[in-house]
């Protein structure tokens, strides 16, 4: 028979006129390999843990840690979420297998607990360093062998796509802000232009440039501001 494992959490009421410790108990069948505890400002918290090798309950708590609702999913992925944001409407967590090849996205409504499952592949090699996530689409940042670039997946036409962008080299997503009233996406890359002594035979690889490049793109990936922030000397590792 499978174990019981019963997860006791010490928590501060999010209230803070009650300024009292609570005790939110849940009941685990097995042992859990990863849990995430989510503080969700006045909305409260959510819980989200691993309670099988393909199953995940999320449970959400109000601010005085009463819970509201309790959904359990099924994962295709073993290792716990990649990267989570939310809003006040839903919450959303990116998983990935290690090799990056296989994407699945979870979409939790924080009043409901009702959520939308999707998942994606990409087949060509793309190292993700960060994402966006939108109504419709996921936006993810990353690295190609080439450069920098941009993964998108549209959740309606489940249809997927890669964006190269002109900022090529050994690219480094330094940061990716996105803001919600302007629609645009800020970003700061770290680029090291590589060359070759022997440059038909590619040997001899050597870093011929490095700097930075800051750009803002539309949730179309398209460039609206860019600019390059380089250094005059020193030596490039």
């Amino acid at each position: 028979s499978p174990v019981r494992l019963l997860l006791l959490l010490f928590l501060f009421s999010i209230n803070l006129s009650a300024q009292v410790i609570q005790n939110v108990e849940l009941e685990v069948v097995g042992k859990p390999s990863w849990q995430n505890i989510i503080p969700i400002g006045k909305n409260g918290l959510l819980l989200f843990v691993k309670t099988d090798q393909a199953k995940a309950k999320a449970v959400m708590f109000d601010s005085d840690l009463q819970k509201k609702w309790e959904s359990e999913v099924f994962l295709d992925v073993e290792c716990s979420p990649t990267a989570f944001t939310f809003d006040q409407q839903q919450i959303t967590f990116l998983f990935r297998e290690t090799s990056g090849m296989y994407y699945q996205v979870l979409i939790f409504n924080l009043q409901t607990g009702a959520f939308k499952n999707k998942g994606f592949e990409i087949r060509d090699f793309f190292d993700d360093q960060s994402y966006v996530f939108l109504k419709n689409k996921v936006m993810l940042a990353g690295a190609t062998k080439t450069g920098a670039a941009f993964y998108t997946y549209d959740f309606f036409s489940e249809e997927g796509k890669m964006i190269p962008l002109e900022i090529k080299g050994k690219v480094a997503l330094q940061e990716m802000n996105y803001e919600e009233k302007s629609g645009k996406i800020h970003s700061i890359w770290s680029v090291k232009e590589l060359s070759y002594s022997d440059t038909k035979k590619k040997k001899g690889e050597y870093i011929k440039d490095a700097f930075l490049n800051v750009s803002v793109f539309d949730t179309s990936a398209n460039v609206l501001e860019s600019s390059r922030i380089s250094q005059k000397s020193g030596i490039f590792r």
